[in-house]
Parts: C-alpha cells; sequence; structure tokens
C-alpha cells in the first residue's frame, strides 16, 4: 500500500516519535477505488477545513468530484495513536516479565 506522511501538527504520544521536522499523518497517495492521485491535495484541504471552509466546497475547489476520492478525504483517522497504548503496556508487561524471571 502506497502511503504518503501528510503534516498535521500530531503530537508526539509514548515511544513513538515522527522526525521533529515532521509531526504527520499517513495518508494513502492514491483512492483505492479509482486510483486518481489524492495525496499532494490533503494538505491544503485540511488546512481550509481547520480554517473554517465548508469540507464539500474545499473539495470542489480541489475537483474532487467523484465520491470514492472524497471518502479518503473524509474517512482518513489517524490510527496509530489509538493502537500504540496497548503496544506500549504490552513492552512495559514483557519488560516486567524479564525483571522478575531475573
Amino acid at each position: 500500500m502506497n502511503i504518503c506522511y501528510i503534516n498535521t501538527g500530531a503530537a508526539n504520544i509514548g515511544f513513538y516519535k515522527p522526525p521533529e521536522d515532521k509531526k504527520s499523518m499517513l495518508i494513502p497517495i492514491r483512492c483505492f477505488t479509482c486510483g486518481n492521485l489524492i495525496a499532494n491535495k490533503y494538505g491544503e484541504y485540511s488546512n481550509r477545513v481547520k480554517a473554517g471552509e465548508d469540507p464539500a466546497e474545499v473539495m470542489d475547489s480541489l475537483n474532487i468530484k467523484r465520491y470514492c476520492c472524497r471518502r479518503m478525504f473524509v474517512s482518513t483517522v489517524e490510527t496509530i495513536y489509538q493502537v500504540i497504548p496497548y503496544y506500549e503496556a504490552l513492552r512495559r508487561r514483557m519488560s516486567e516479565i524479564e525483571s522478575e524471571i531475573d
């Protein structure tokens, strides 16, 4: 799967730390259905929506007409920050077990 890092200003959480100059979000490079290039438009879309513009109008102005491509913008979430706490808990538990064995 092709993934592109897009700057969203995400905070560093736990042991997963993106590079200091890149606080980023994973965005698919192409639409999963039609294959249109979408990653190059996500940064502008995100900035304009955060500024208060209507997402539908922003997508229209960026020439994102197909509903499959619109789905890619609307449904993209940063799931890594939801998964990381479980890996951190697992890592802590593993270190506890190793210390008990020693």
